[in-house]
């Protein structure tokens, strides 16, 4: 599915602005993901998915096996999502074990 994920505090005013701009996106068929790497059980989902933790907010937006590079504003993310919705869904691989690849 498409994806974006959200990693950053949940108190962190620019996690709030990349979570409630990717919500506000029109995804077809996505789902927007927040994760709070200062939770212990969130940490250790973000590190099973191999994504690491930094020390500001970003948001990755994913189709399939594909996440292109974190967006760490909400301009950035706006154009990542634009770069999603001209991928066509036939190049997006089906989703299959391992963390994710990053392309862009």
């Amino acid at each position: 599915p498409r994806t974006v994920l959200v990693v950053g505090a949940g108190d962190d005013k620019a996690t709030g602005m990349l979570t409630l701009a990717a919500r506000r996106a029109h995804i077809p068929g996505g789902m927007v993901i927040a994760i709070d790497p200062g939770v212990p059980e969130q940490a250790e989902l973000l590190e099973r998915l191999g994504i690491p933790a930094t020390d500001k907010p970003s948001a990755s937006v994913c189709g399939g096996k594909i996440c292109l590079r974190p967006a760490y504003t909400v301009e950035e993310l706006r154009e990542r999502l634009d770069t999603l919705r001209t991928m066509r869904s036939a190049a997006l691989p089906s989703p299959a074990a391992g963390p994710p690849e990053q392309v862009r």
